[in-house]
């Protein structure tokens, strides 16, 4: 880990010299920052990066409910690299539903309690899919839905 090391005003004042140990703290400090070095400012919003993707270190257990939502998304960030396959029903698929009993906006429910929709090209209808679904799938519609109502859920289990 690079090593934070704090710079003096007077080392960036008008009349002080570019000298070897300034350019090094200013090369080496926005890595140690990155790093979340010792004594390196913190950046705001508890970031997330690659790194700490790539090593699980934020996986579903350190989100919290509705801690990440539509807004929060850029466009194209889910793809089929997300276990499962995005057309199967994997985790990640966003699907239009319709479950069996009320659901409330972000709660979960069990697949095998939703019914998969789709629009039917002769009369522009939803209509069952007559998939089973397994898992654990989110309402992400924006508002609590009922038994006759189709919602988009996504899974998320």
């Amino acid at each position: 880990m690079t090593t934070y090391t704090a710079i003096a005003d007077a080392d960036i004042d008008p009349e002080s010299p570019g000298t070897t140990t300034l350019f090094t703290r200013l090369r080496d400090n926005p890595i140690a920052i990155t790093e979340k070095a010792s004594g390196a400012p913190v950046l705001a919003n508890d970031y997330i990066t690659n790194a700490m993707i790539a090593t699980n270190a934020v996986n579903a257990d350190s989100i919290a409910a509705n801690a990440v939502g539509t807004s929060e998304i850029a466009s194209g960030v889910v793809t089929s690299e997300y276990g499962g396959g995005l057309s199967s029903g994997g985790v990640g698929c966003i699907c239009v539903s319709q479950p069996t009993t009320s659901v409330n906006d972000g709660a979960t429910i069990s697949g095998a309690n939703l019914s998969r929709r789709y629009w039917s090209t002769s009369d522009t209808t939803l209509t069952d899919a007559a998939v089973s679904s397994s898992g654990t799938w989110r309402n992400i519609s924006g508002q609590q839905v009922g038994n006759t109502d189709n919602a988009l859920f996504v899974r998320v289990s």
